[in-house]
């Protein structure tokens, strides 16, 4: 007869391999649901529309993108982040990520989003709308997956700070789940640029002239 210890190392070689977690309290195995990368792009592609173009009767739906959120909101004003390149804009509660010159672009927004909608759906529990820290080409950030509806993808907040650590003040993980509270009020603080939609809107024209 197999040594006990033996028998406990094929289990969990066994377990591994299957892509299968044992629960806290071990009561029973649970599949570990990773989805295909088909899947992904699919639950992508029923977003897409609403994150970069927006919705054709309610110009305050979507548009995470600033160009495109200012093309349907002209008299706007918010805040923008010098650091991460995200924007805010109070009056509508829309956070945004600043695709001016040199910034972020829809390729750049879809992988995150991809990501954020990958690791919204591991495990066994029910999906749901929750926020993940990501790497964001200037940074860590924490990004939605919107589970509603056709769903949606944005980011949680503009300025992460200090709320990517966990209780001892270790820095959290790119992949886990983001905590609450990613910061929005940025006011008085070196990182503020007030923006203004007319002003990028003007912008635009110019370099489409």
């Amino acid at each position: 007869m197999l040594p006990l210890f033996w028998i406990v190392e094929i289990a969990l070689l066994f377990v591994a391999a299957h892509g299968l977690i044992i629960p806290h309290g071990g009561v029973h195995l649970e599949r570990r649901v990773v989805m295909s990368e088909s899947d992904i792009n699919n639950k992508f592609q029923l977003m897409a529309k609403h994150i970069f173009e927006g919705e054709d009767k309610d110009k305050g739906s979507g548009r995470h993108m600033l160009r495109v959120w200012c093309k349907g909101n002209p008299k706007s004003r918010g805040i923008c982040h010098k650091e991460t390149h995200l924007c805010y804009f109070s009056k509508n509660a829309k956070t945004v990520w600043d695709d001016r010159a040199n910034m972020f672009t829809e390729k750049e927004v879809e992988k995150m989003c991809k990501e954020a909608i990958k690791l919204n759906h591991l495990g066994v529990t029910t999906v749901k709308t929750t926020s993940f820290i990501l790497n964001a080409k200037f940074g860590n950030i924490c990004v939605t997956h919107l589970t509603s509806g056709t769903g949606s993808c944005y980011p949680d907040g503009i300025n992460p700070g200090d709320v990517l650590v966990n209780k001892r003040g270790s820095p959290l993980a790119v992949g886990e789940a983001c905590p609450s509270g990613t910061g929005l009020d940025i006011k008085k603080s070196k990182f503020e640029e007030a923006v203004k939609c007319e002003e990028v809107n003007k912008s635009e024209e110019k370099e489409e002239k």
